[in-house]
């Protein structure tokens, strides 16, 4: 390595988060901050996954509208193919993630990967929605049935 990549290195912070868990009756949810990159989303799923395999619970509420920046389509498209394939069978069956808003123009590109590849994922910018596809429009908390 020569030495501007040195002290390049030298200089630039390693990504940082922090995630929060709490069990409900049914589901987990996982608030995440920090600094959004391809590894730190890998590090949080895997952290996720294992908290509901320890928990048992098969669903889960993610809120990363505290993470900043975004992942690319080629980020996305690994972490789908490569991180969240070698989770598969292990815990998650149905994940809901509250994400900021996107430009109309534009549309969660990791969504529609991982449906592409047979998970039940969907991401949305309500909470309230979140919550009701993940438990189904008779669990919400706080809803007539």
């Amino acid at each position: 390595m020569n030495d501007d990549m040195t002290r390049i290195n030298a200089v630039t912070p390693k990504p940082t988060r922090q995630i929060t868990l709490k069990i409900e009756e049914e589901y987990m949810l996982a608030c995440a901050s920090g600094f959004r990159t391809r590894g730190v989303v890998a590090s949080l799923v895997t952290e996720i996954a294992q908290a509901t395999i320890e928990h048992h619970k098969e669903k889960v509420l993610v809120d990363v509208r505290e993470l900043k920046g975004r992942l690319g389509v080629f980020d996305s498209d690994y972490l789908v193919t490569k991180d969240f394939q070698r989770l598969r069978g292990k815990g998650i069956l149905k994940a809901a993630i509250i994400d900021r808003p996107l430009p109309k123009t534009r549309d969660w590109f990791l969504e529609t990967v991982s449906q592409n590849r047979g998970f039940n994922l969907k991401i949305f910018d309500n909470p309230e929605n979140a919550l009701a596809w993940l438990l189904g429009p008779k669990n919400v908390p706080g809803k007539p049935v």
